[in-house]
This record gives C-alpha cells, structure tokens and sequence, in this order.
C-alpha cells in the first residue's frame, strides 16, 4: 500500500489498478490508498490529494 504514484515509483514498484496484478502472482506491486482513513491522519491527508489531483485509487462494483 502506497499513498502515492511518486512513492511507488520511487520503490520501482507497478501500481495494480485492476487485480491482475494480484492474480499473476510473479512479482511485488503496489495499491494505492484506498477506503476510508481516519480523520486527520498522514493517511487521511494522501488519500484527499489522490481525490484531489484526480487520479482513479479505488474501484467500485460496477451499476446496472
């Protein structure tokens, strides 16, 4: 779990956006921060620049 794209870059790590990630298995990823993160935290604070500068961190089931 990473609370960036930049620290994941830094950490030479993929981000996984769609499980296929998970799925293959072969080699250490990333996530981005996800869900809901207590108010006031380091966490709180990543998680609304993600939402913020728009970039796509969590996944919802998709609406008929």
């Amino acid at each position: 779990m990473v609370f960036s794209e930049e620290e994941a870059a830094k950490l030479g790590l993929e981000i996984d956006h769609d499980d296929s990630h998970a799925y293959k298995g072969d080699k250490s990823f990333a996530l981005l921060l996800h869900g809901t993160q207590p108010k006031g935290t380091m966490a709180a604070k990543a998680k609304n620049k993600l939402v913020t500068a728009g970039v796509k961190h969590s996944y919802a089931r998709s609406t008929r």
